[in-house]
């Protein structure tokens, strides 16, 4: 089920209690996410359950926040323990959990529990992409985890489409009866980063950028290749934000291809927007994703994008004319992407036009309501009956 099937009308008079469960408040991705909607769902009338204890107390709008305080993997019981206290206490309608190990800490909690609160799923990754990563005995451990407790859910969610697929294949649910949700982005704090001085100097009067960590999985290879097939690319320069284990190897293709000159490498920046919305074009070469947050981050800075087809996601927005698409590890393509954008400005223009179309759903006015409504949903709502908070 597409999220903007997922909109049920709102009523503002009456309030579920609900508590959002995921690892911090701080950091990218699912983080995010979290912090936005421990500000924003209901209006801030949420509390929250953090995993890992990171996250102050100022992002909350007026709810709780909870410290489950992990110290180590054998700490799930514990916390599982701790969180089935509040649960108890607080008498929720609904628990919202981001990510494998909320979801099964809180899995667990619900257990048992006389007329518990609905549980809704949302798995942050790729399942079975992911466990292609892993060694033999994390890929089973995460994988009967997911496959037990993921169960106890009243929905499956996810904020990617191969996300939701690969999630309900693990379990042996029907992908229909999940929903697909957005991701939330607040364009307000983005454009306040962008217009930000640059954390650093680039001597490239254009230049292409790519942002995200420096392991295989990226594919910064393939970018650093598809540029130097580039003819003429003294008109534009190569940024590449970020840090990781392949820095070294990619800093050493770059010397081999005598780059040098072309190619910056910036490191890990807190704050990489203002370099991101001066960039000619963004590019992400994935081997794969689930959704991916930085290309949409570039989209909402009005850059032009190219990306990889790492998932049905990167699909759908090259098949609405939002971006521009290479199948994994074809330099090829991605450079002659890279040089109809060089070339002409009006390929850039129109893909940043599609793109705002595109982006719009994941605005944080238009997604917030959408996880309201599917909370709404998954409760069944009714006035009298719901427990309210406070």
């Amino acid at each position: 089920m597409d999220f903007q099937k997922a909109l049920l009308d709102q009523n503002t008079g009456c309030l579920p209690a609900v508590l959002v469960v995921g690892n911090g408040l701080s950091g990218g991705g699912a983080e995010a996410r979290l912090s936005r909607l421990a500000k924003h769902l209901f209006n801030g009338q949420v509390d929250v359950a953090l995993v890992s204890g990171n996250g102050p107390l100022n992002e909350l709008a007026s709810g709780e926040i909870f410290y489950l305080l992990w110290k180590s993997r054998f700490s799930y019981p514990r916390l599982a323990w701790n969180l089935r206290r509040i649960l108890q206490t607080r008498k929720y309608d609904a628990v919202m959990a981001f990510g494998l190990f909320p979801v099964a800490i809180s899995s667990l909690a619900i257990m048992g529990l006389t007329n518990r609160p609905k549980l809704i799923v949302s798995e942050i990754t790729r399942p079975i992409a992911e466990a292609h990563m892993l060694n033999g005995m994390r890929r089973l451990i995460y994988f009967y985890l997911r496959k037990l407790l993921y169960r106890l859910g009243d929905l499956i969610t996810a904020n990617s489409i191969d996300g939701l697929a690969e999630t309900c294949q693990v379990i042996g649910a029907n992908p229909k009866f999940g929903v697909r949700l957005p991701n939330i982005v607040d364009i307000e704090q983005i454009r306040k980063n962008a217009n930000r001085q640059a954390p650093c100097s680039i001597r490239h009067g254009r230049y292409l950028i790519c942002v995200g960590r420096l392991d295989f999985t990226k594919r910064m290879d393939t970018v650093v290749d598809a540029f130097g097939l580039l003819e003429g690319r003294s008109r534009c320069g190569l940024v590449i934000v970020g840090d990781g284990k392949e820095r070294q190897a990619l800093e050493a293709r770059v010397k081999a291809l005598g780059l040098e000159n072309s190619v910056t490498f910036t490191g890990r920046l807190e704050n990489p927007f203002p370099l991101m919305k001066g960039g000619s074009a963004f590019v992400l070469a994935s081997e794969h994703e689930g959704f991916s947050n930085s290309a949409l981050e570039a989209m909402f800075c009005d850059v032009p994008v190219i990306t990889s087809f790492c998932s049905t996601d990167a699909r759908e927005m090259c098949d609405q004319g939002a971006a521009l698409g290479f199948e994994v590890g074809d330099t090829l393509q991605l450079s002659r992407h890279i040089s109809a954008i060089v070339d002409d400005e009006s390929v850039g223009q129109k893909l940043v036009s599609r793109a705002r179309e595109y982006r719009a759903r994941h605005e944080m006015n238009q997604a917030i309501p959408v996880y309201e409504g599917v909370i709404r949903r998954v409760v069944e709502l009714t006035c009298p009956e719901v427990q309210r908070h406070g």
